[in-house]
């Protein structure tokens, strides 16, 4: 048996991401607020749009490349990060009932080292 990676212990799949694009998940509502009262769809599905917080699922062969002359030599981000970013010029997708989307690697805005001081009430 071999080992998942990261994007399909995160949403059970595999992406084949392509190009200078990354795939991300978004930070949505929970089901019910702290006091027990159920959100709507539509409120959660607000909520992954609202904070423009996801983390970094998967990126496409040429992300952040050239780091020399783009990037100042480094990447933006990382599998595994947290990252802000744009809600401009984005592609929406559900993946297992996960809100993800397709962004560019230059609309990362930047990382949050710790996302629970962030969005504690959400996580």
């Amino acid at each position: 048996m071999t080992e998942k990676s990261f994007i399909e212990q995160e949403i059970g799949a595999d992406i084949d991401v392509q190009g200078y694009r990354l795939l991300l998940k978004a930070v949505v509502l929970p089901e019910k607020t702290g006091g027990g009262i159920l959100l709507p769809d539509s409120i959660k599905r607000l909520g992954g749009r609202a904070y423009n917080i996801g983390l970094v699922l998967k990126m496409g062969q040429m992300a952040y490349k050239p780091l020399d002359t783009k990037f100042g030599g480094k990447a933006f981000c990382d599998v595994g990060d947290w990252v802000f970013y744009s809600s401009y010029e984005r592609e929406e997708a559900y993946i297992n009932d996960h809100l993800c989307f397709f962004i560019n690697d230059e609309r990362v805005y930047g990382k949050i080292p710790d996302i629970k001081s962030v969005v504690k009430e959400l996580l």
